[in-house]
């Protein structure tokens, strides 16, 4: 675990647990249903991206719920963590709403084995995107593990991502998400 996912790990944990005190029993667990932080992965606030550009990860919410077959309830994004690209010390924490509103339903598959070997090489999202200064060059041999594993994670999380597409529009052009 690098340093950001500890920071990151316990920044999360502690706005979670206020978002879920402010929403004062609106957003609280049912019998069966069990509601769980969930984080996206990096996205650049500008693309390309410039010197110190800002990464952000969206905080936002699933449930399990067993009246719902293979899916889960999504929450819209209730926080982001923001980074600029070359910095590693502990990220900052902006609230994005006061509580967690329910945005739908994404269903739920299995990963297929070439989808595991992209997301085994999530790092590279990370990795990837802060030391990205300028448009990423095709002959790169970085550039298709990036671009792979964001359409990867798009292509399993379209809920989340319909959510948040607008604010990355470029970006979400370069990795050939279709909406």
């Amino acid at each position: 675990m690098s340093v950001t996912d500890a920071a990151y790990e316990s920044l999360i944990g502690a706005e979670w647990e206020k978002t879920r005190r402010e929403t004062d029993g609106e957003f609280s667990d049912s019998p069966g249903r069990s509601w769980t932080p969930a984080v996206t992965p990096p996205f650049p606030t500008r693309w390309p991206p410039e010197r110190d550009h800002l990464v952000v990860r969206y905080l936002y919410a699933t449930c399990f719920d067993p009246q719902v077959m293979d899916g889960v309830r999504v929450g819209a994004p209730w926080g982001r963590l923001e980074c600029s690209g070359g910095d590693r010390r502990r990220p900052r924490f902006v609230r994005m709403a006061g509580s967690i509103r329910e945005i739908g339903i994404q269903g739920v598959r299995p990963v297929t084995k070439e989808e595991m070997a992209i997301y085994e090489k999530s790092g590279i999202a990370e990795s990837g995107l802060r030391a990205l200064v300028g448009m990423p060059y095709e002959s790169d041999p970085g550039t298709p593990p990036l671009r792979n594993y964001y359409r990867a994670w798009c292509g399993h999380n379209g809920v989340i991502v319909s959510e948040i597409a607008s604010l990355h529009e470029p970006f979400f052009r370069w990795t050939g998400r279709r909406e």
